[in-house]
């Protein structure tokens, strides 16, 4: 959809999905910024970076290595963590959030996996059938190096890039009541609303590809990359 709609789009995969359990365990969250930094120094023009749930970890570390390559930053139901702060306490502050009791986490491989049944209800409750069970078999057990690392960010770099907010009412993972906490935290300079769940890139496509297409055009000309 962004693309028909003229915009360049690059959808950067993670290190260590369907890793082997020795890598996983040795990913750190230097590769995570490097895995978004080829993309980002390739750009010839800065880039509006988004990132949905624990990818918010991410595209705030690689704005902090990247301030002057980064247009905006955009979070879709994401972690937006204060410096100082780690994903996994705020997830486990979330009482409302369904994760807790929906995870397996592996000691040995550092990586934690969603388990199958309770998938649809905290993830995909308002996602056609179709689009769970394709989703379910993208699924695999990540590494738990994001969730536990400490954001690294400073008022110089970090904190110079526009930051948007999505967030979503319906969401089971991250609660409503936690995204906007976050954001109050770290204020955005908007934040837009969806009636859906942790999934609006399924539930939500079209106005999702709305909102993100808007923020490519808006007050820089447009960017590079999505």
């Amino acid at each position: 959809m962004l693309r028909a709609k003229g915009h360049l789009v690059t959808a950067v995969d993670l290190p260590a999905r369907w890793a082997r359990p020795e890598v996983a365990a040795a990913t750190t969250p230097a590769d995570f910024v490097e895995s978004v930094g080829q993309v980002v120094r390739a750009s010839p023009l800065p880039v509006v970076l988004v990132g949905h749930s624990l990818g918010g970890a991410t595209i705030s570390m690689v704005a902090e290595a990247y301030p002057d390559k980064v247009a905006r930053l955009v979070y879709v139901t994401a972690f937006l963590v204060p410096p100082g702060e780690t994903v996994r306490y705020i997830s486990m502050s979330d009482k409302a959030s369904l994760i807790p009791s929906s995870i397996r986490r592996d000691a040995s491989t550092r990586t934690t996996t969603v388990i199958p049944e309770k998938a649809k209800d905290v993830f995909y409750a308002d996602c056609s059938d179709d689009d769970v069970r394709i989703a379910l078999q993208l699924l695999c057990a990540e590494p738990s190096t994001m969730g536990e690392a400490r954001m690294l960010l400073s008022e110089e770099r970090f904190g110079r890039v526009e930051r948007v907010y999505v967030e979503c009412l319906q969401d089971r993972a991250i609660s409503i009541g936690t995204q906007r906490a976050m954001h109050a935290k770290l204020p955005c300079r908007k934040v837009f609303t969806l009636d859906s769940s942790h999934s609006p890139f399924l539930s939500n496509a079209e106005q999702l590809s709305d909102i993100l297409g808007s923020l490519a055009c808006t007050g820089f000309g447009c960017v590079n990359t999505l």
